[in-house]
């Protein structure tokens, strides 16, 4: 079974929102290249071969984007399903750049029933105390510092 991914990401602004350029990949290799100016519209789509345009999209039923997608548009098919699943692995990615951004000067958590993507800041050291004080008023947080690994102070 493949991997789906991407490499080559690069995000700009356009007049109606986010733009990128990014290659998909299955196991690493590239398989398509995919696009979006940024102007309204849907995504670019230049596949390499058919056979790859036919694997990437199995994977890509198995995202749980794909699923998401299907749940909220039921009338329109399978539309531009691919592209929410390429939106949810840029979103990823995203999100992982700014948690890491935040991580450098806050305790940054997160508590289990809070929505998806909801985190909260903590302005100081990421020590042993500070996190026991978080601990404390939220049990069961996941302090998201640890995530990627840094020390405690």
């Amino acid at each position: 079974m493949g991997r789906l991914g991407f490499r080559k990401l690069k995000t700009f602004m356009g007049r109606e929102g986010h733009g990128f350029n990014v290659e998909l990949t299955v196991d690493g290799k590239k398989v398509a290249s995919v696009s979006n100016s940024g102007n309204g519209g849907c995504h670019l789509w230049y596949w390499d071969t058919e056979a790859d345009k036919t694997e990437a999209k199995r994977l890509m039923r198995e995202h749980p984007a794909y699923a998401k997608y299907l749940k909220e548009f039921p009338t329109l098919g399978e539309g531009e399903a691919p592209d929410h699943v390429v939106d949810a692995l840029i979103d990823d990615v995203e999100s992982e750049k700014q948690l890491r951004r935040w991580c450098k000067t806050k305790i940054v958590f997160r508590v289990a029933d809070w929505p998806d993507g909801q985190y909260h800041t903590y302005k100081g050291m990421f020590n042993a105390a500070n996190v026991a004080a978080i601990m404390q008023r939220y049990p069961g947080a996941e302090i998201i510092n640890a995530r990627f690994g840094q020390p405690t102070e």
